[in-house]
């Protein structure tokens, strides 16, 4: 947490200051990073099921597999194929596999604490408020939904479940 305050008479002590404060934290991480290198992960793991497993979700899985603090914990998707080889490829139990239909046995499974929806966008609002109502955290692609009403209906089931509602975007910083 970094603390300064804005002084509009002194912009150049502003600046410095700002620079001060902020270079220090900076500076410190190579030493912090190295002498944490080599330790596993000592903080809770998020256990992910993937719900949709198109083209961004294998990019998405394939990211998690070199993540100490998410793992690929299950996998829903209406194509059984997709579904076995899958399963294979990132070591989930059967136990923790769905389909469509079948998703809202989530709620029951101790082992996946947010579903990650990759669908295509007309499919979020629906997915959302399933898992939010199976009482997993919602971490949805962008768009949220098609329109802001949908987003709305998202948002409130996420409150009336007491879960989370994370939009995946990772541009936070990307100019256009």
């Amino acid at each position: 947490h970094i603390n300064f305050t804005l002084d509009k008479t002194d912009t150049m002590t502003t600046r410095r200051s700002f620079l001060q404060t902020l270079s220090a934290p900076i500076l410190a991480m190579p030493f912090v990073s190295a002498s944490a290198e080599g330790k596993p992960f000592e903080g809770k793991v998020l256990r992910v099921a993937l719900l949709g497993l198109g083209g961004y979700a294998s990019r998405v899985a394939e990211a998690m597999k070199d993540s100490k603090r998410a793992v690929v914990a299950g996998l829903v998707s209406g194509t059984p194929f997709k579904l076995q080889s899958w399963r294979v490829k990132y070591n989930v139990p059967e136990a923790n596999c769905y389909n469509y239909e079948t998703v809202d046995q989530i709620k029951n499974n101790p082992d996946i604490d947010a579903v990650y929806i990759i669908t295509p966008n007309a499919l979020h609002k629906d997915m959302a408020i399933r898992i939010a109502n199976a009482e997993k955290h919602v971490i949805v692609e962008k768009p949220m939904a098609l329109n802001a009403k949908e987003a709305k209906e998202m948002v409130d089931a996420c409150k009336k479940a007491g879960v989370h509602l994370l939009v995946g975007y990772r541009m936070h910083f990307e100019p256009k």
